[in-house]
């Protein structure tokens, strides 16, 4: 994530977009979880469409 931001931003799935806003009693919660899109193992991943 460096290459776009120098922290790694909050992932959030849709239904905890509400507990993030108005519950402050999950904040640690939801700011400990991996999110599933990276918990990925692959060998490799495409990063882009286009060539360079």
């Amino acid at each position: 994530m460096s290459a776009v931001h120098d922290r790694m931003p909050l992932v959030l799935e849709e239904a905890q977009i509400a507990d993030w806003i108005l519950d402050d009693s999950n904040t640690e919660k939801l700011l400990c979880q991996v999110p599933g899109d990276l918990k990925r193992q692959d060998d490799f991943e495409q990063m882009t469409l286009l060539a360079d």
